[in-house]
């Protein structure tokens, strides 16, 4: 089985919206065969937003590579290691 993220539309009361989900395929037929219920990513108003955003968080990652946050840490511990 192959998989990739793929954006789906979501209508929630009747407004369309937008996120990524991972995507899974048959490697005989090349047929999805099924993704994941919750998206990856939070809701957006439109694909361009939608690719902005993660352009954000890619961007975000690779800065803060170096300093990576603990999330059994306290809010001090983490300003520590932010170099605050």
């Amino acid at each position: 089985m192959t998989w990739n993220n793929r954006i789906y539309k979501h209508l929630i009361d009747g407004k369309e919206y937008f996120a990524l989900h991972e995507t899974f395929y048959n490697n005989e037929t090349g047929l999805i065969e099924y993704w994941t219920e919750k998206p990856l990513t939070e809701f957006s108003d439109s694909i361009d937003e939608l690719i902005q955003d993660l352009e954000q968080k890619l961007a975000d990652a690779k800065r803060f590579r170096n300093a990576v946050l603990l999330s059994n840490a306290s809010v001090n511990e983490n300003n520590i290691i932010a170099g605050k």
